[in-house]
């Protein structure tokens, strides 16, 4: 009974063990990228393993992995440059700070240094990159939503000159 317990836990940790390596891209960075589109259904890539478990009276149990989409998997284009502008570094989708240079950064309704100003940010403050880049006025602008000591607040704000950046990566972790 013990050993039947112990082929069990075995076999179990075996197929977990499967369905996680299904998930992991061991691709190299030289390896195809599946250009399988994101609607299509995984019936032919999906496999099954058979378990037994060892008794007399049992069946076989399938275990079935299904393909997993990875970060590989995904296209990734390089953010226009702006003239007058720094590298970008903000992500898309991805939170920000305001840095100690980005002091009275200007929060504005529309990408550009002549758009109605909204609110100041300071630094310190943490927003969620919506959208961007865009190039205007020898900045790069992202459309950020936050919320600080003033309330929650919506607009376009530059990432920085080429002296100095105004925000920065703020990543989880």
């Amino acid at each position: 009974m013990v050993a039947e317990l112990r082929r069990l836990i075995l076999m179990c940790a075996l197929c977990g063990s499967l369905v996680l390596l299904s998930a992991c891209n061991t691709r190299g960075a030289d390896a195809p990228t599946d250009t399988t589109p994101t609607d299509a259904t995984p019936t032919d890539a999906t496999s099954t393993a058979q378990v037994s478990t060892g008794g007399p009276n049992t069946a076989p149990a399938a275990a079935t992995a299904a393909p997993t989409r990875t970060p590989a998997d995904t296209v990734r284009f390089a953010p226009p440059v702006c003239a007058g502008a720094p590298p970008t570094r903000l992500i898309l989708y991805e939170r920000g700070r305001v840095t100690e240079n980005g002091r009275g950064l200007n929060l504005r309704r529309q990408p550009g240094t002549q758009s109605i100003q909204l609110a100041m940010l300071e630094p310190g403050d943490v927003f969620l990159v919506l959208a961007g880049p865009q190039c205007t006025d020898n900045y790069t602008w992202y459309f950020v939503r936050g919320e600080n000591d003033d309330g929650n607040y919506e607009g376009w704000i530059a990432e920085g000159d080429l002296s100095e950046y105004y925000t920065e990566q703020y990543l989880p972790g």
